[in-house]
Order: C-alpha cells, then sequence, then structure tokens
C-alpha cells in the first residue's frame, strides 16, 4: 500500500480554539504568555466596549514573516520545544501552539500587527468565522 498523508480540516482550527478554550480568561492568558515568550516586558490588555474590540499591546521581539508562516501558520511545530529559552533567558511557557487559537475565543476576526526589529511592520488577518 502507498504511503497515506495526514489531512486536517479548517473545522480543526474550531476545536483547537473555541472548543479548547472553554473560557475568555482562559483564551487572555494564552495570548499574555505569548507576550512573556516574546520577552516582552509591558504587555496592555485594552477592552474596548464601544467598538466591541480587543486589543493586546505589548514591546516583544515581533515576529518576521518567516516565522509567521513557519511557526504561527504551522499546527503542531516544535519550535518553542526546541527553542525553550527566550532572548532573556526565559523559560518559555507556551508549546502547544494553542495561543492563536484561542483569539478564536475572543471574537470572529483578528488583526495582528507585529515587527520584528530587521523587518518592516506585518499586518496578518484573519476571519475566524470563515472555517465554519
Amino acid at each position: 500500500m502507498a504511503k497515506m498523508k495526514y489531512k486536517i480540516s479548517s473545522r480543526a482550527t474550531i476545536l483547537l480554539g473555541r472548543e479548547s478554550v472553554s473560557k475568555v480568561e482562559g483564551a487572555l492568558i494564552e495570548l499574555i504568555k505569548n507576550t512573556y515568550d516574546a520577552d516582552a516586558t509591558l504587555c496592555y490588555v485594552y477592552f474596548d466596549t464601544t467598538e466591541g474590540a480587543l486589543f493586546i499591546i505589548d514591546d516583544g521581539t515581533g515576529m518576521t514573516k518567516s516565522v509567521i508562516e513557519d511557526n504561527w501558520m504551522m499546527i503542531g511545530t516544535a519550535n518553542k520545544r526546541d527553542e525553550y529559552i527566550s532572548g532573556k533567558d526565559r523559560i518559555k511557557s507556551g508549546e502547544k501552539g494553542i495561543g492563536r487559537f484561542a483569539l478564536d475565543r475572543l471574537g470572529g476576526i483578528c488583526e495582528m500587527y507585529t515587527k520584528n526589529v530587521n523587518d518592516r511592520m506585518i499586518k496578518w488577518t484573519t476571519n475566524w468565522n470563515s472555517f465554519e
């Protein structure tokens, strides 16, 4: 028999995010852990009740385009397991890759702006509702 490859449906993002992170508080914790792993010294969580928006702003290292493509957008990477010490000698807390999917628990549309010292500002957008 020929080798068979695993397949994953778009619905898996719902199972990993909205279904596995049961509370808003848990989703926020996952995202704040990401700022810690990025060596942030400041992390602001701002709820805009007028617009129904949530902002998480930090001064972490930011992500490059390749980090977004190879780690943020790839389910099940081992980068935090293999590179578990940050630039500031912190033991990274995230390793399961749930943080990005926790965004689905917080709202349907997400915009992320990130800037690494070596790159220009990058905007990443997703509509979690499109995975339904």
